[in-house]
């Protein structure tokens, strides 16, 4: 049940920074900024591994 109310807290504070209009996943950015992580990635990479799954 704890992971329930988790899960709703996190809910609520997306909710309060305007995520609202976002899909379901929106709260899922939260995270990483909870852990003090920042979550980058290289577009040129990201680009070459789409083409290669597409292949």
């Amino acid at each position: 049940m704890w992971m329930v109310n988790l899960t709703l807290e996190q809910m609520t504070e997306a909710l309060a920074r305007g995520l609202g209009e976002q899909d379901s996943r929106a709260f899922l950015k939260l995270q990483p900024e909870s852990a003090g992580k920042k979550i980058a990635a290289d577009p040129d990479c990201l680009v070459s591994a789409i083409q290669e799954v597409r292949a």
